[in-house]
């Protein structure tokens, strides 16, 4: 319900959003990286705000972002969604994350919201939006949420990002349905299904076609034995890998070990006696 109420009260003050997609994370994080170690990060600045020009004035020309009173920035760091939300109205950057981090890994994602307030106001500065100098001074704010746990999940923090992104409304707000792993994963095949049934989904209908044939070979019992048993080989690939993997670490760490040994056991060995 709360999460219901914040949507609602954001229609009845008739708050636009604008929301941008990961593409720019790359050029983003290299802008940033060029910059703290006082390398030419020209090139990249250039790929930034290029990529922001075609996502808001190309792609998505039917929303106005310079009409936005939140702009929704969601970022993918290695293998990790996170988000900054741009709140004109408070004049703050909200920066929500699934993962609660130690203060080192804040500090560098308190870093990376200072270059998104610094090129968003370069980009803003283009259409001539009034407050665009004020957003590199946008007071940053840690949104810890519901779900935010100290525990890493890199496996639903999409979707996390993408109901976040659907739901936040500035403050806190409850959505049950995020907190069990179940009911992520039907979330999860929820997204899937509405980004396939998209209008803007140029393969829709390939899709549909795959998915009628996929039902009608469903009813043959031999082709499904031959997908579960598919199914069973790439599970079976799947742990071979780790087994694998954990077996090489293992071996690392046993010959570290070992080698650690040897030295201790070296400098004993020829350490001169006091007299």
């Amino acid at each position: 319900m709360p999460c219901i109420l914040t949507s609602c009260k954001r229609l009845m003050l008739a708050l636009q959003d604008f929301f941008f997609s990961v593409k720019s994370s790359f050029s983003l994080v290299e802008v940033m990286d060029k910059e703290e170690s006082e390398s030419d990060n020209s090139a990249a600045v250039e790929n930034l705000q290029t990529c922001c020009e075609r996502w808001a004035y190309y792609e998505n020309s039917g929303c106005d972002v310079l009409g936005a009173e939140m702009i929704f920035v969601p970022l993918l760091i290695e293998d990790h969604y996170l988000m900054f939300v741009i709140d004109h109205l408070n004049e703050k950057i909200h920066y929500l994350d699934n993962i609660i981090w130690p203060t080192e890994t804040l500090e560098y994602f308190e870093k990376l919201s200072f270059h998104v307030a610094d090129q968003m106001d370069d980009f803003l500065k283009k259409g001539n939006y009034p407050k665009a100098e004020k957003i590199r001074f946008y007071k940053f704010q840690v949104q810890n949420l519901q779900w935010s746990k100290k525990k890493p999940d890199n496996i639903d923090s999409g979707v996390f990002v993408i109901y976040e992104m659907e739901l936040y409304g500035g403050e806190q707000f409850q959505y049950d349905d995020l907190m069990t792993v179940s009911w992520r994963r039907f979330l999860r095949a929820k997204i899937c299904a509405t980004l396939v049934m998209s209008d803007m989904n140029a393969s829709r209908s390939d899709v549909v076609d795959e998915v009628i044939k996929f039902n009608k070979n469903n009813r043959n019992s031999d082709f499904v034995k031959m997908v579960e048993g598919k199914r069973k080989l790439a599970l079976a690939e799947q742990k071979r890998k780790r087994d694998e993997k954990t077996k090489q670490l293992n071996v690392a760490n046993a010959q570290k070990e070992t080698k650690e040994k040897r030295v201790v056991k070296k400098q004993k060995k020829y350490t001169p006696s006091k007299e």
